[in-house]
């Protein structure tokens, strides 16, 4: 069986609630990804504590030798890299969701979804669908009204 054809109201209903919907998806994704790197200071603080302060190693019996500042240091410089970044990809995420919100900057939300398709499991759905539904002509429709203002 054939599915019947779908007219232009309808279109575009669809359209502008799966945009709701994607819209809805990256600020939970931008949000989320922003708490969970916020996860990242205690190892961060922990680490350079450790890195600050080598004599903390220095236990009255004591063998061997303490492991060098310099590796705590650099793993604390590693982790605050990927806590600042999560934060950075988090705040692209809720921008991608006003950018649907307002029908701008289509190429934007488009980089940030296939850029989402790395992020197993929730993101890829989350990349795929955005891909999906910015590919189709009456959306795109719908974001060049939007860059114009009409």
């Amino acid at each position: 069986m054939q599915a019947p054809p779908v007219t232009p109201e309808v279109r575009a209903a669809l359209d502008a609630e799966h945009l709701r919907l994607l819209r809805l998806g990256y600020f939970i994704a931008g949000s989320v990804t922003a708490v969970v790197s916020c996860f990242l200071i205690f190892h961060t603080v922990f680490l350079l504590i450790f890195g600050l302060n080598p004599q903390l190693f220095n236990a009255p019996n004591q063998r061997g030798t303490p492991p060098p500042p310099g590796l705590f240091l650099g793993l604390a410089g590693l982790l605050m890299t990927f806590m600042v970044a999560g934060w950075i990809f988090g705040a692209l995420q809720i921008y991608a969701g006003i950018c649907l919100g307002k029908r701008r900057h289509m190429t934007c939300v488009f980089i940030i979804g296939i850029i989402e398709c790395l992020f197993l499991p929730w993101g890829t759905a989350l990349g795929v669908l955005t891909i999906l539904v910015l590919s189709r002509p009456s959306v795109a429709a719908l974001f060049r009204e939007g860059e114009l203002g009409i």
